[in-house]
């Protein structure tokens, strides 16, 4: 049983912090995808993604206190309340884990959906960015939209989603190593400049270019 199994695990909490630095990692390094957009449109569509982006990493901040920490505790609270309050223990922890599958959907929706979505038009619009890379965030982008959606106002998409959740990651994150890869090389030092050339002078001397006469 779930509750056993949480109650039972004291790496829970850890696991759970670390996917959430991880998350936040990925967010911080939208701000510097988002400021390396050329063009209008798409820069303001890559700043509607970094706002997406930081929305999902606080509803992930929310999502890890619920399912991450506070859950644990309550599987606790069930697995040592007295048999008369199994039962009221029981539907605590049924509510609490209702609460965390919305807010999952929630986040789905937002950080693999909305957020790739808007930065893969971004991408496709961008005149320094390949445009089939964008399309490839668009499409993996509204997978997750409808996903998250289902998980959201059904609470029956937590299998769907775990099913197929590396299925439908696998091409976001191909999209953001190579994203990642091109942003490093547009931040990668510049090349040396040229040296100035030289000009033959009507004396037959040298004289730096534009200054010969």
């Amino acid at each position: 049983m779930l509750l056993t199994a949480l109650a039972g695990t004291g790496i829970w909490g850890v696991v759970h912090v670390g996917q959430l630095l991880g998350i936040l990692l990925v967010v911080g390094g939208l701000v510097g995808f988002s400021r390396s957009i050329a063009g209008a449109a798409a820069a303001a569509l890559a700043r509607l993604g970094l706002v997406s982006g930081v929305i999902s990493g606080a509803v992930a901040v929310v999502l890890v206190g619920i399912g991450g920490l506070a859950e644990r505790g309550i599987a606790l609270a069930w697995l040592q309340a007295p048999a008369a309050e199994k039962a009221a223990a029981f539907r605590v922890a049924a509510a609490v884990a209702e609460i965390e599958i919305a807010i999952d959907g929630l986040f789905l929706f937002l950080y693999f959906g909305v957020t790739p979505l808007l930065f893969g038009a971004a991408t496709a619009l961008s005149s320094n960015y390949p445009r089939w890379l964008g399309w490839v965030a668009i499409a993996a982008g509204a997978v997750w939209v409808v996903l998250g959606l289902v998980q959201v106002f059904t609470g029956s998409g937590v299998l769907l989603t775990n099913r197929y959740f590396p299925i439908f990651l696998t091409p976001l994150a191909a999209w953001g190593l190579a994203m990642g890869i091109l942003l490093g090389r547009q931040l990668g030092p510049a090349p040396p400049a040229a040296p100035p050339r030289r000009a033959i002078g009507q004396d037959g001397r040298e004289s730096p270019e534009g200054t010969a006469g």
